[in-house]
């Protein structure tokens, strides 16, 4: 037998483990800015869908609506139950509420406040309305 045996050595072998771990310390971070503003995008797309309903249904009512997308609890979300008809497709990553102000019995304002969850729950509170 060979007094020198074919394979790595242990000297290599930390060389290695310490170029991975390099490697692994700068795409982490990476991926979650990517993530984020994956769930930022994502999150405007929707308000902006919503948005468009609101105005559909202002021009048809004369009012805006409240109404609530729960990612958590899908069974009590209200928005697909309202004249908007608004069912999220978003893999219940967020929680939209919709809240609609109103001057006597007519609704003239709204916002919409967004939370993401679960992969999403980074992004924060994002808000729109008028």
């Amino acid at each position: 037998m060979n007094k020198y045996s074919s394979g790595f050595t242990l000297l290599e072998l930390i060389i290695t483990i310490a170029i991975i771990g390099l490697l692994a310390a700068v795409a982490v971070p990476s991926y979650g800015g990517y993530i984020k503003t994956s769930c930022m995008t994502a999150a405007a797309s929707n308000m902006q869908g919503l948005r468009t309903l609101q105005q559909g249904h202002k021009l048809e009512y004369g009012s805006y609506i409240a109404g609530v997308h729960d990612g958590d609890n899908p069974a009590a979300s209200t928005l697909e139950k309202t004249s908007l008809k608004w069912i999220a497709n978003d893999n219940y990553e967020y929680k939209y509420v919709i809240t609609a102000g109103s001057t006597g019995k007519i609704s003239n304002s709204y916002k919409i406040q967004v939370t993401g969850l679960r992969a999403c729950l980074d992004m924060g509170v994002v808000e729109s309305g008028i």
